[in-house]
């Protein structure tokens, strides 16, 4: 699961177990996991899932507007992890006007 640190603009991401206490985040208005598993190296990630607010036909999305999966990922130029966008099928636009920062989906999952 995906874990916000204040001051800081890269993900960073925590194993997720089953039952495991998730808090609020204060000021993001979500839920993240305590870490009880531990924290995953994201230089050794093979797949990331991210959600999409929207999604171009040339493979990038729109988010919250913070940055943080693109700062996360880009940190792996050469030997990023697959990376899969998952959003609603009503939310493909032709163009989403990409940011030089922004990272391209590998694959789009659509409902």
């Amino acid at each position: 699961m995906p874990q916000v640190k204040k001051g800081s603009q890269r993900l960073l991401f925590a194993s997720y177990l089953k039952g495991a206490r998730l808090e609020f985040v204060e000021g993001w208005s979500i839920v993240q996991s305590k870490a009880e598993g531990g924290l995953l190296d994201t230089l050794t990630l093979d797949l990331v899932v991210v959600p999409c607010v929207a999604l171009d036909r040339f493979g990038y999305r729109l988010g919250s507007g913070y940055g943080y999966y693109d700062a996360t990922l880009s940190q792996r130029s050469g030997n990023r992890p697959l990376t899969i966008y998952v959003g609603f099928k009503e939310t493909v636009v032709s163009n989403c006007y990409r940011h030089n920062k922004d990272v391209r989906g590998d694959l789009w999952l659509g409902c």
